[in-house]
């Protein structure tokens, strides 16, 4: 009986800890993050490539997995556009000169990182079109989502992402969210220059307010590339960020 007494404060102790890291752990149930208003925006499934698509994008991938900057100009054209601005140049020359192939060891250019991110959440396959458009959630993204907010736009790249409380991980879990589109808080700053593992404020589009970790957001005005089939193969159509050039032509009436 002793024994059991002396151990008792420990068992207590024990049970509040145990207890505490449940309630951590369990979402709120208020919150469906599945159902209208929230939008979540899944990773395309079962895709069928063809046989030429499929050839040339292990190739384009091979090139940027060894930064191989000699036989990235293959996927450029005449066409290759580095800027949603329609008056800006197009070309290989401007390519080459905006991820500063030009001006330091192209190995070392962020075209590379930028490229292996887009590739590892994949794109959208048109057969008829002959088109690849990556990361897929900016091209199925409502067009309605596509406004004047946009530079506050975000996609979730995760499944089952915590949505806390307050700005600390050991605070309340408000809801799991999965590919859900939100927008970054019009108070929060100094976006990118946060830590991946940092928490940041977001809303949903049903008004829930709360902190994720920035790791799992894509921006709108993040890279996207298309690639597309040609008379001389598969080439770059694009890699821009920004606005799509709709936005800036309606931007500019």
């Amino acid at each position: 009986m002793k024994r059991y007494m002396k151990c008792l404060p420990l068992l207590l102790i024990a049970a509040v800890m145990l207890i505490a890291c449940q309630a951590a752990e369990n979402a709120d149930t208020r919150y469906d993050m599945s159902a209208p208003p929230e939008v979540q925006i899944f990773p395309p499934q079962n895709q069928d490539f063809d046989e030429d698509f499929t050839e040339a994008f292990t190739e384009f991938k091979r090139v940027v997995s060894y930064r191989d900057y000699e036989n990235i100009g293959q996927f450029l054209d005449q066409n290759t556009a580095t800027s949603p601005d329609p008056d800006q140049p197009t070309g290989w020359d401007e390519f080459f000169d905006a991820w500063a192939f030009n001006y330091y060891d192209p190995a070392s250019s962020a075209l590379w990182p930028a490229l292996e991110e887009i590739i590892r959440h994949g794109g959208l396959f048109d057969v008829e079109a002959k088109t690849f458009m990556a990361p897929y959630m900016i091209f199925a993204c409502p067009d309605e989502l596509k406004d004047s907010n946009s530079d506050y736009g975000f996609i979730l790249v995760d499944e089952d992402v915590n949505m806390y409380e307050s700005k600390d991980v050991k605070s309340k879990i408000l809801a799991k969210l999965s590919y859900n589109f939100v927008y970054l808080d019009r108070d929060e700053r100094g976006f990118s220059d946060k830590a991946p593992s940092d928490l940041v404020k977001i809303n949903t589009l049903g008004g829930v307010e709360g902190y994720i970790e920035k790791r799992h957001m894509w921006s709108l005005m993040d890279f996207r590339l298309e690639l597309h089939e040609t008379e001389e193969g598969w080439k770059l159509k694009y890699l821009v960020t920004g606005k799509e050039i709709e936005w800036m032509m309606r931007n500019r009436d």
